[in-house]
């Protein structure tokens, strides 16, 4: 048999969570020719929050993500890979 028990508290729903009205995923390119260094995300410094802000100025809510061209998650940054997952 299985069973499921319940958490004491005064009763109610949980909260539905939130969801954004535009989900801003950004992708840095490149560095320079393809010399082999790994890429490294610039975005977040001056257009990825412009264009957030501009959004949030007219009215929607945003959720931003910032990847890079490569392959694999790259200084705290998710590559290719997780830009797929987050589509």
């Amino acid at each position: 048999a299985v069973g499921c028990g319940g958490g004491g508290g005064g009763g109610g729903s949980s909260p539905t969570p939130t969801v954004p009205d535009v989900a801003l995923l950004l992708v840095s390119g490149h560095n320079g020719l393809f010399d082999g260094s790994p890429s490294a995300s610039y975005l977040q410094f001056n257009a990825g929050p412009e264009i957030q802000a501009d959004l949030i100025s007219a009215g929607y809510t945003v959720s931003t993500t910032y990847f890079v061209d490569d392959a694999f998650s790259i200084g705290g940054y998710g590559g290719d890979l997780d830009l797929v997952d987050a589509m």
